[in-house]
């Protein structure tokens, strides 16, 4: 004859650690566990059991538990990094310079100034960067911009550029810097636009919007 189950048990410790280490855990059954202790980027042993109306427990399962670094930060990142705020200094800027031949074949260049994401108390400085995109007169495109950093060392990175969001997001250490709305210029005419993303990232600033061309 089964028993129905009262609550459930979880205890929780960092791979390799004591037995000492242990944490736990109880919830009745039929509410969520909520455990706010597991750090970014650290494997974890963690174990269930249900307890009966009878008070006898089940014994205990592994469960294997890989905590995730942050996916991206930066302007177009999710509203906090692991609770913690992130933003672009006030003097980064996206800008962007567009042509388009006669034939209406269009290429822009979109450049990033040297810029520094603030997460909470770290400063992370990245060089300028620059990278190009074709297109065909008349057209307009959004683009996003991110750095593939995923030990957020900075420097001189390569520029990314995507007019799917999804893929600034779907892979540990993408760096998120703006969005930008890019129309390129009519046959035989040149365009430009962009401006500052300072303050955007997380919940730290306004998100940014997208850059309308200014044509010239």
């Amino acid at each position: 004859m089964s028993v129905p189950i009262a609550s459930y048990e979880l205890r929780f410790r960092a791979v390799g650690a004591p037995d000492a280490a242990w944490q736990y855990r109880s919830q009745v059954a039929g509410t969520v566990f909520v455990v706010r202790e597991l750090q970014r980027g650290t494997p974890y042993e963690m174990q269930m059991r249900s307890v009966g109306t009878n008070g006898r427990a089940s014994a205990w399962v592994d469960v294997a538990v890989d905590v995730p670094d942050t996916n991206r930060i930066g302007a177009a990142a999710l509203p906090n990094i692991g609770n913690q705020q992130s933003m672009w200094d006030m003097t980064t800027s996206v800008t962007f310079a567009a042509s388009s031949d006669a034939a209406g074949a269009s290429v822009a260049t979109v450049s990033v100034t040297a810029g520094t994401l603030i997460i909470g108390s770290v400063q992370v400085s990245y060089a300028a960067s620059s990278a190009t995109l074709t297109g065909t007169a008349g057209q307009k495109v959004t683009v996003y911009l991110y750095y593939v950093d995923p030990q957020l060392v900075g420097g001189s990175r390569q520029l990314m550029l995507t007019t799917n969001i999804v893929e600034t997001a779907n892979a540990n250490g993408n760096v998120a810097i703006s969005s930008l709305q890019i129309t390129f210029p009519a046959a035989g005419a040149s365009g430009s636009g962009g401006g500052g993303i300072g303050g955007g990232g997380g919940s730290g600033g306004s998100r940014n919007p997208a850059f309308e061309e200014v044509p010239r």
